[in-house]
C-alpha cells in the first residue's frame, strides 16, 4: 500500500472511530475516504426549474444575527482540501456546488451552479453553467472557473481528501464554451453526479487561491450564500450575508457567528443561558434535561452513519459465513439503541443509510437478534458451540460500552468475545497490518450508496488492497458481488439503480459481509424561536434558509 493510501485509509478508520466514540452527538458529517462515489441522474438530460424564490415568504423575518454553540475549530475552511466533517458546517455556508442535492440526495439543478447537465453518453457529461454568477471577490463563474476548480482538485498537490472520488475515472475537462463544460471520463459512473453534491464539487475563486496560497484555508472566497469575516482560533468564526447573492431573497439571516465551546456540559449551559440561540451536537444523554426547557427543540437527522462489526475476511474465525451469520443473528441491535444511545438512533439494516431516501429500504429484511437461530448458524460453522475471538476497539467511552454489550449478547450463544482496546492511530496501524481480525468501527455518510461499496466490498476496496481481506477474487461468490457493484455504479436511471441496490444489500447480507448494528441519530439544539433549521441531505446544516422569529 503506498503512502497516499495508508493515509486515506486512516483517514477512513478515524471516521469510524468518531462515528463509534460520538453516535448521536450531533449529525455524523462525512469525513475523508478514498472510496468511490455518489447517485445519479434520473434522466439523461437535467433541466432547471426556476431558480429559488425571487423573495422571501411573507411569513420569514429577514435579518439578525444566529449565535451558534460549537465544539472545536475547523482545521481549514478550503473546500478542496477539507479533511475533518467537522469543517462541512462552516464550508457549507460558504460554498456552492456545481451539481446540488435535495433532502433525498438526488441531483437537483435549480439550486446548482450547473442549471443543468446533459449525458450525452455514458461517459461524457455537458454541464451548462449559470451565468451572472460571482464569488465574493466579484471574479465571475464561467466555465474556465469550472474547470480549473476541477483540475485542482484532481491534482495530488492539493491534497484533496476526495479527489480519490473522481480520479480514477475522470478523464479529462473540456470548456466547450464560456459556459458550457464536458466531463470526459474512463467508464460510465453514475456516482459522479452526486459526488460534486459534496466537497470535491464546491466551487471558490481562483484568483483568491492565486492570491492567498496556502493561507486560503483561512481566507475562503467562494460564491455561496454568506461570506468570511473572521476566525479567532478557539473563540469564534463569523460571516456576513452575501448580499449579492445569486438565489435572490436568499440568505435570510444577516450573520452567523459560531462561539467555539469544547466542554459540551458548559456549551450547553451557555446555550440555556441564553447567549446562543442554538447548539451544534447534543449527546444523548442531555436529551432529557433540554425537553424539560420548553423555549428549546431539538432538531434530528437520522441516518447519516450506522454502527458496524467488520471484518478480516481471509483470517479465521471471520472466513467463516456461517460464523458470520451466527454474529449477525446474536446481535440485539434494539438493545444497544435503547441502552447506549437513549433510544436516540434506530436498528441497522444495511449499508445503504437512512439518508439516502431514494435508495434507502426501510422493508429490508436483515438479521435481528434471534439466540436459536444463531446457535444454529454456529453449528453449521464446524467451529464448535464455543468459539473465541479478538474484538478490537479504539479508545473512548462509548466505543468501550458498545464493545462490552456486543460481548456479552455474543456470550449467550456460545461466542466468547476478547476486547482489545488500541490508541486511534495503533489503531489503524494495526489494520493495515493485518493483525486486526474483527473490529467495532463504522459507515459514514458520502454522496453515493457506491461509497461504501468501494469502500468495503468490492473485491478492489479499499479496505481490502488487492482483496486480500475479502474472500478471493476468483471465488463465484465475490465475483457475483463484484458483478452487482459494477452495475449499479454504471446504472444512470434513479428507479433501476434503486433495485441494483436492493439486490446488493440482500446479497451481503445473505453472506454476512459484515455486521450492521445501530443507524446514528444527529442532535442539534434551538430555541424556537429559530425557524427552517435544516440538515440539508446529508446532515451538513443548510444555512440560507434559516431565520429568526424575534
Amino acid at each position: 500500500m503506498t503512502s497516499k493510501a495508508r493515509l486515506s485509509l486512516g483517514a477512513t478508520l478515524l471516521a469510524g472511530a468518531t462515528l463509534v466514540a460520538s453516535a448521536c452527538g450531533g449529525a455524523a458529517a462525512p469525513t475523508a475516504t478514498p472510496a468511490a462515489p455518489g447517485p445519479a441522474a434520473t434522466a439523461p438530460a437535467t433541466t432547471a426549474r426556476s431558480a429559488t424564490a425571487t423573495s422571501a415568504p411573507a411569513a420569514v423575518k429577514l435579518g439578525g444575527t444566529l449565535r451558534l454553540g460549537t465544539g472545536s475549530n475547523p482545521g481549514m475552511l478550503d473546500a478542496h482540501a477539507s479533511r475533518g466533517g467537522h469543517e462541512i458546517e462552516f464550508i457549507r455556508a460558504l460554498y456552492d456546488n456545481l451539481v446540488d442535492r435535495d433532502n433525498d440526495m438526488v441531483p437537483r439543478p435549480a439550486t446548482s451552479l450547473a442549471e443543468s447537465w446533459e449525458l450525452v453518453d455514458p461517459k461524457t457529461i455537458v454541464f451548462r453553467i449559470r451565468r451572472g454568477v460571482k464569488n465574493h471577490d466579484d471574479t465571475p463563474l464561467n466555465a474556465g472557473l469550472v474547470k480549473w476548480n476541477m483540475e485542482r482538485v484532481l491534482d495530488p498537490a492539493t491534497q484533496a481528501a476526495e479527489g480519490g472520488f473522481v480520479r480514477p475515472y475522470v478523464v479529462s475537462i473540456d470548456v466547450v464554451d464560456e459556459y458550457s463544460v464536458r466531463f470526459n471520463l474512463n467508464q460510465p459512473s453514475a456516482s459522479l453526479l452526486p459526488l460534486l453534491g459534496d466537497r470535491v464539487g464546491m466551487i471558490m475563486s481562483r484568483a483568491a487561491v492565486e492570491k492567498y496560497g496556502k493561507d486560503i484555508r483561512r481566507n475562503p472566497v467562494a460564491t455561496g450564500p454568506f461570506r468570511f469575516v473572521e476566525w479567532v482560533p478557539d473563540t469564534r468564526i463569523v460571516l456576513e450575508k452575501n448580499r449579492d447573492y445569486w438565489q435572490k431573497g436568499l440568505p435570510y439571516l444577516d450573520r452567523l457567528e459560531w462561539r467555539i465551546i469544547p466542554d459540551p456540559t458548559v456549551r450547553l449551559a451557555t446555550l440555556v443561558s441564553g447567549e446562543l440561540d442554538a447548539q451544534i451536537g447534543l449527546d444523548a444523554k442531555d436529551v432529557a434535561q433540554v425537553k424539560q426547557n420548553p423555549k428549546l427543540r431539538i432538531e434530528r437527522f437520522v441516518g447519516a452513519s450506522a454502527g458496524y462489526i467488520y471484518g478480516n475476511y481471509a483470517l479465521p474465525p471471520w472466513n467463516n459465513v456461517n460464523f458470520r451469520r451466527a454474529v449477525a443473528w446474536a446481535i440485539d441491535r434494539q438493545a444497544i439503541v435503547e441502552g447506549l444511545y437513549f433510544g436516540e438512533g434506530m436498528p441497522a439494516k444495511g449499508p445503504v443509510l437512512p439518508a439516502f431516501g431514494w435508495a434507502y429500504d426501510p422493508k429490508l429484511e436483515a438479521p435481528s437478534r434471534d439466540v436459536a437461530k444463531a446457535k444454529q448458524y454456529l453449528k453449521a460453522s464446524g467451529l464448535g458451540d464455543r468459539v473465541e475471538f479478538t474484538l478490537s476497539i479504539h479508545t473512548g467511552p462509548v466505543a468501550a460500552r458498545q464493545a462490552e454489550v456486543i460481548k456479552d449478547q455474543l456470550s449467550e450463544v456460545g461466542i466468547i468475545a476478547n476486547l482489545r482496546t488500541y490508541e486511534t492511530a495503533a489503531w489503524v496501524e494495526a489494520f493495515q497490518r493485518d493483525e486486526i481480525v474483527v473490529m467495532v468501527s463504522g459507515i459514514v455518510l458520502r454522496g453515493d450508496p457506491d461509497a461504501a461499496m468501494g469502500m468495503v466490498f468490492h473485491s478492489d476496496a479499499f479496505f481490502s488492497p488487492g482483496g486480500k481481506r475479502l474472500i478471493a477474487k476468483n471465488d463465484p461468490t465475490q465475483v457475483k458481488l463484484d458483478q452487482l457493484i459494477s452495475e449499479a455504479k454504471a446504472t444512470y436511471d434513479l428507479k433501476a439503480r434503486r433495485a441494483k441496490y436492493d439486490e446488493i444489500q440482500r446479497f451481503i447480507l445473505d453472506n454476512a459481509y459484515g455486521v450492521f448494528t445501530f443507524y446514528t441519530t444527529g442532535l442539534d439544539v434551538t430555541y424556537t424561536h429559530v425557524k427552517a433549521w435544516d440538515f440539508g441531505s446529508e446532515g451538513n446544516r443548510r444555512w440560507a434558509r434559516v431565520w429568526l422569529d424575534k
